[in-house]
């Protein structure tokens, strides 16, 4: 099943097993991502900037990393695999 998902998919199933104990975790990166794919934009789109678009597992990581500031960490990088 997990050779049909993308990266970030597999990330994001690392998180939730990786957070299964915390469901406001989970729910505040699930939240922090979905804005910031949001904020982003279409990455399809040109950038008026010029600026890199981030991927969607630089999202995603960036919003573990927020979490995990705010609520205190749990080894999750390089632990278990996740972002």
């Amino acid at each position: 099943m997990s050779g049909d998902l993308t990266p970030t998919g597999k990330e994001l199933l690392r998180v939730f097993d990786a957070y299964d104990d915390s469901a406001k975790k989970i729910a505040a990166i699930l939240t922090g991502y979905a804005d910031a794919i949001e904020e982003v934009g279409d990455s399809k789109q040109g950038n008026i900037f010029g600026g890199v678009q981030p991927t969607e597992l630089d999202i995603l990581t960036a919003a573990v990393r927020q979490v995990d500031k705010e609520y205190g960490y749990k080894p999750l990088f390089g632990q278990k695999g996740c972002v």
